[in-house]
């Protein structure tokens, strides 16, 4: 029996958790298995858990309950468990739940804010962290069934992202002469700057390899589609600034080239932000600067 374990404090529409939860029962059934749920156990159950809570009970397939509450706080929800677990970190009850599991088991996530930037997401995080470690998978049951993917260990990683980093920076150098097609795209390489990649090459990729260009960026986030996101958004602003940059620059040499040709006379403005702007030399102008001197 495969179990499946639901943290989160996330919601979803009535109609979208039936349905997720129902192509699990179906795809179970077309496997000849059995599956189970073990749910968070909760004082003040979110419409999402109720709707669960009310599908399982409807069908009648056996759950268990996993919390760190007392029993007595629990909803009435909870009532028809098999059995109830607590624990004060949920963290490690929950993976020894999944490793004691005889057929194997996943976390489904419900999560607040599905780019991981809620403190509210902190401890289903963590169980899907954990689970991840231990060779176990997680989907986001709020976010279409997505495969939810994590660094192996942040805390301990740094010298691990490093090593990835390399092996990411050499495969993207011989992605050019290994597939042709792509060294034809709008976004080639620059011959100054960092390395500017398409969506389509992005995608090529693996996700250490994602992971690490995100991080050479300054970017931190979670799940394969956020790294890509954050990517090209971070190449477009850097793009944006070196135009703005070039118009400057060509705006200041055509003035000098004005003034060196003896065309009217121009004043040249830099602001304390790097700003250039450039203006005709007017008689008031002329006698402001000449008051200075």
């Amino acid at each position: 029996m495969t179990m499946h374990l639901i943290v989160g404090d996330g919601e979803l529409p009535r109609k979208e958790a039936v349905a997720s939860l129902t192509d699990l029962w179906d795809k179970a059934q077309g496997d000849d298995q059995e599956f189970w749920f073990v749910v968070q156990g909760k004082s003040e159950p979110t419409a999402t858990d109720k709707a669960i809570l009310k599908w399982i009970g409807d069908n009648e397939i056996y759950f268990e309950v996993l919390t760190n509450e007392d029993e007595d706080d629990l909803d009435d929800i909870y009532a028809g468990r098999q059995k109830l677990h607590t624990a004060k970190k949920l963290t490690t009850k929950a993976t020894n739940l999944l490793k004691g599991a005889e057929d194997g088991g996943d976390v489904l996530a419900l999560l607040v804010d599905l780019t991981g930037g809620s403190e509210d997401d902190t401890l289903p995080l963590d169980i899907v962290q954990a689970a991840i470690d231990g060779g176990f998978t997680a989907f986001g049951l709020n976010d279409s069934m997505t495969k939810i993917d994590m660094p192996e260990d942040e805390e301990e990683g740094e010298e691990e992202d490093e090593e990835e980093a390399k092996p990411a920076k050499k495969a993207a150098a011989k992605k050019a002469p290994a597939k042709k097609a792509a060294a034809t795209k709008k976004a080639a390489p620059k011959a100054e700057g960092p390395r500017v990649y398409t969506e389509e090459e992005l995608e090529d990729l693996t996700d250490a390899e994602v992971r690490a260009i995100g991080q050479s960026l300054g970017i931190t986030t979670r799940g394969r589609d956020n790294w890509v996101a954050k990517i090209l958004a971070k190449q477009k602003l850097h793009d944006d600034e070196e135009e703005e940059e070039a118009e400057e620059e060509e705006e200041a040499e055509a003035a000098a080239e004005m003034v060196t040709n003896g065309a009217t006379p121009m004043v040249i403005v830099v602001s304390p932000q790097g700003t250039i702007v450039v203006k005709p030399l007017t008689d008031e102008m002329a006698q402001v600067i000449l008051a200075t001197e």
